[in-house]
């Protein structure tokens, strides 16, 4: 019997991330699949710090490029696209749609919009106009079918919060990561991320980064004195620092999980590792400044955070009193969190849930 087709269109390069988030080398054994990397037209000025390869990547390497490879797939493919909904993006979708009037997505990142917002209201607090026009236009094209770890979204595609399994894995290692007395920030690349940069058009990172990492440092020093620690970086996977901003503290990629488990606290603004310092019950402070508030829509994503989390925002411009920075999330709220948030199925991993999602939709799309 032939393989059921699935082409995942990603504006980013193949990177362990998304191998472990898509769980891409268990889907190979029961599908028939590829992994478009079209970061070359969706995302240019982004490098992954450690490019994977596999059989099943495709590197697209322009908008030529990708109509032949739309052109050749069977017409029965199931089409997982992480695409923004864009102006720059909106050539490519439009492709899609010539041949293919159905979406789907992963909607990994739900955990930090706040809980109160629905998904039109977050787009428009986080989209500038043109985008917003053609985030519109794009849902009317196609059928949207949505797999996420938040409980009130379609209960047929509920997916377990990736950070979930890996806290899972993590929380069972008793290997420690030879630190000790340690405060982790965890990093946004602020203000160079280009997801910022896209919801922030008139931010001038150049500008910014100095006063922004002049307050971070400022205030890192303060807590390591006071509480006789380090302050260590969970980088941003996306990051690239040719210089240490971190006026040479520890940069370490890829664990943030692993550093969470064994911190004192953690320190952060707009990440959706926001779960693991959930999970591991760890002190957390929201941090800001008068630079990050200039990214108007990024500063609104943290108001929301901290309205979620009924907890106040750290401004590292003027804080002085270090006591009380750290709070933990209350046992109502984090238990509120796992169920709304992270947990689908804690006996079924999302590998086993994909298969099943994905055999179901083929049926749905192409059957019905």
């Amino acid at each position: 019997m032939e393989k059921i087709k699935i082409i995942f269109v990603h504006p980013s390069q193949l990177s362990e991330r998304w191998l472990n988030y898509y769980h891409l080398d268990e889907l190979q054994n029961a599908f028939d699949i590829e992994y478009w990397d079209c970061s070359a037209l969706a995302n240019p000025n982004f490098k992954a710090k450690e490019i994977q390869e596999r059989p099943y990547l495709q590197v697209i390497k322009n908008i030529g490029d990708f109509k032949e490879n739309i052109n050749r797939i069977p017409k029965d493919t199931l089409i997982v696209n992480d695409l923004h909904a864009n102006v720059a993006n909106y050539p490519l979708y439009m492709n899609i749609a010539k041949r293919f009037n159905h979406r789907i997505y992963f909607d990994f990142f739900a955990n930090t919009q706040g809980v109160h917002k629905s998904k039109l209201f977050s787009k428009l607090a986080t989209s500038n106009l043109k985008d917003l026009i053609c985030y519109i236009l794009i849902r009317r094209k196609f059928h949207f079918y949505v797999f996420s770890s938040r409980y009130s979204s379609d209960g047929r595609y509920r997916i377990n919060h990736p950070d979930f399994e890996v806290y899972q894995k993590v929380a069972k290692d008793s290997t420690n990561n030879n630190l000790s007395n340690y405060v982790v920030y965890v990093d946004n690349f602020f203000p160079f991320h280009p997801d910022i940069l896209n919801r922030d058009s008139h931010v001038d990172p150049t500008r910014l980064a100095p006063l922004f990492y002049g307050s971070l440092n400022s205030f890192f020093s303060k807590v390591e004195q006071h509480f006789g620690c380090k302050v260590v970086i969970a980088a941003h996977p996306s990051s690239v620092y040719t210089n240490n901003p971190f006026d040479g503290r520890d940069i370490i990629y890829n664990k943030t999980c692993e550093l969470i488990k064994d911190c004192t606290a953690v320190c952060m603004h707009t990440s959706n590792a926001l779960s693991y310092a959930i999970l591991f019950n760890k002190p957390l402070a929201l941090l800001t400044n008068k630079a990050f508030q200039q990214a108007r829509l990024e500063f609104m994503r943290l108001e929301n955070i901290s309205n979620m989390l009924s907890m106040k925002l750290i401004n590292t411009d003027t804080v002085d009193d270090i006591n009380y920075v750290f709070n933990h999330v209350s046992k109502d709220f984090t238990e509120f969190y796992k169920k709304e948030y992270l947990i689908a199925d804690p006996n079924k991993t999302n590998a086993e849930l994909f298969v099943e999602y994905f055999n179901l939709l083929h049926k749905t799309i192409y059957q019905s």
